[in-house]
């Protein structure tokens, strides 16, 4: 379809959190491009934590292709 993968841009996100004074966060993601999108723009990530999924048959390939593609942590469940 022409789109690239992933075309978000954090530019909104950081430019609210600098005019709540909030220059300094825990970021909650697997996306390590993320952390350094919020870097690039000022807001300083002191610590990462990532979200932890149940692997299911249907998310199993999801979850794989966001790693292997974009570079995502893929953590699980220790259950699962």
């Amino acid at each position: 379809m022409g789109f690239k993968e992933d075309e978000r841009d954090y530019k909104v996100g950081a430019i609210m959190l600098h005019m709540l004074n909030a220059n300094k966060i825990k970021l909650m993601t697997n996306n390590p491009d993320k952390v350094q999108a919020l870097e690039n723009y000022g807001i300083k990530v002191v610590e990462t934590l990532f979200l932890i999924t149940e692997r299911n048959k249907h998310n199993m390939k999801y979850l794989e292709i966001k790693a292997s593609k974009m570079g995502h942590y893929l953590t699980y469940n220790k259950n699962t």
